[in-house]
């Protein structure tokens, strides 16, 4: 199963985000892939394959999606599943809503945020909770990643 992901990296250049972007995939060798590529079958997704996020944002933010809801429709998946006492695709559907909900990377999401470990988007300035700023947009570097699986 062909999956476009797109990473968020901190990088100054497009070959240190290449490079932050490989780095981090390959913890994730045989466990969410097989095999990947930059840009692969989602070339043109973004008007290039590696390009600062602060060019790409709005994009990105669609592409990305609404990840708890798609976490509750795998719920409701679960649901028919187990409805129908079938428990291997009951628990198949919920821990793919339980990846989704904790923002896990793996081969179902959309987006992931290398540096936050988790599915934000940074903004052109983050406000954490104590009114400290955490993320600046201008930072980062979306990578398209076509997954194998």
């Amino acid at each position: 199963m062909h999956k476009g992901i797109i990473i968020l990296v901190k990088a100054e250049t497009k070959e240190e985000a290449k490079a932050a972007t490989t780095n981090f995939l390959e913890c994730y060798k045989e466990n969410v892939w097989d095999w990947y590529e930059i840009g692969g079958r989602w070339e043109g997704l973004l008007k290039e394959n590696i390009m600062r996020l602060e060019d790409c944002a709005e994009k990105v933010k669609e592409y990305a999606g609404d990840h708890i809801e798609k976490a509750e429709e795998e719920l409701v998946k679960a649901n028919e599943w187990k409805n129908k006492n079938n428990y291997g695709m009951y628990g198949h559907y919920l821990r793919k809503a339980g990846s989704l909900f904790a923002e896990y990377f793996y081969n179902e999401c959309n987006l992931y945020n290398v540096e936050m470990d988790d599915y934000s988007i940074p903004t052109d300035v983050d406000i954490d909770n104590n009114g400290n700023m955490t993320e600046d947009i201008k930072d980062y570097y979306a990578v398209i990643v076509d997954i194998h699986s």
